[in-house]
């Protein structure tokens, strides 16, 4: 399927770190500049530095950035702090609960608050969406196992098609750093 995808956008997750600088020269060296757009899920925990360092990043190479940030249904944002001190709905009781504390099982702030918001925009696009992911298997046990295209059934409903691309998985962090060096991209303190 990968040679017959034809991706009509080209979504690169971008958080400032290493890998998703890497992921940033994967995309320009690989596809059409024009389909590429930087979709930065911003949250209240994150250095303050963060921010000024993806648009550097994103100014660097030229491309198009998006920030989104996960927010309640009232359309206040929602952050790591807020979700610590609010009570939660369980999904099939409808009960009110005390929040989880998050942990490996319970990782609301990569999930709800990074993905979430990311596939919020994602729903805005019709076509065939290739969804980039700076994801490698050094980093743990867990996405040593992930494959390295994987079809998005949750979103590819309602006139779109989307495909989870984790293209630089099986790259080491000196590999990382060694394009980060030789494309002179800014990094984050």
């Amino acid at each position: 399927m990968k040679n017959e995808f034809n991706p009509d956008h080209i979504i690169i997750n971008v958080s400032g770190g290493k890998d998703s600088t890497a992921l940033m020269i994967y995309a320009l060296k690989n596809f059409p500049k024009e389909k590429l757009v930087c979709v930065h899920a911003k949250i209240d925990i994150d250095w303050k530095e963060t921010i000024g360092v993806v648009e550097a990043q994103c100014a660097h190479f030229d491309l198009p950035l998006v920030v989104v940030t996960s927010q309640h249904k009232d359309g206040s944002e929602k952050g790591f702090l807020s979700k610590l001190v609010s009570d939660r709905i369980d999904r099939k009781t409808k009960a009110v609960k005390q929040q989880k504390f998050p942990d490996m099982k319970n990782r609301w702030c990569t999930g709800e608050l990074k993905m979430s918001p990311i596939h919020k925009y994602v729903r805005t696009l019709r076509g065939n969406i290739l969804s980039l992911l700076g994801e490698r298997r050094e980093e743990s046990s867990q996405r040593s196992k992930l494959t390295d295209w994987r079809p998005n059934e949750k979103l590819s409903k309602a006139g779109r098609n989307v495909v989870d691309f984790s293209p630089i998985l099986d790259l080491k962090e000196s590999e990382v750093w060694a394009q980060i060096k030789e494309s002179k991209a800014p990094v984050h303190p």
